[in-house]
């Protein structure tokens, strides 16, 4: 009997965005190789191309896997059209905490307060096993 594979869930973290939700697949680790470049790229605010940034786009959208986005009250479909249909700005803040996440960019572990027992170290990025 064998090991069954989990997939990993992102659940991505934004400054000013209170109640954002937005949770994202892992991608490959021969899809994260080939990116490298391109992840260190959006980082550093330094896309050579277009072309770049739509394949980046792309593999980010295949990845999503859920959000809690409304519009005039209605949910928004968590799809690759409705992502492109968001404002420039917004839709950034969203691809860009994606980018920190697949280029292993994690914040620091929350500082804690307890003075007992064994300490637990959380991270501000969560995993979950579906």
């Amino acid at each position: 009997m064998g090991y069954e594979v989990q997939e990993t869930i992102y659940k991505l973290h934004f400054e000013g965005h209170d109640g954002l939700e937005v949770k994202t697949r892992a991608v490959a680790m021969g899809v994260l190789l080939s990116l490298a470049d391109q992840l260190s790229a959006v980082r550093g605010g330094g896309m050579d191309s277009f072309a770049e940034v739509k394949e980046l786009v792309n593999w980010f959208t295949d990845s999503l896997h859920s959000w809690n986005l409304t519009r005039g009250g209605a949910p928004i479909p968590c799809t690759r059209e409705e992502f492109l249909a968001l404002d420039m700005p917004f839709a950034m803040d969203i691809f860009g905490a994606w980018a920190e996440v697949m280029s292993g960019r994690v914040p620091d572990p929350l500082e804690q307060k307890s003075t007992g027992g064994s300490q637990s170290v959380e991270r501000s990025i969560k995993m979950e096993t579906l």
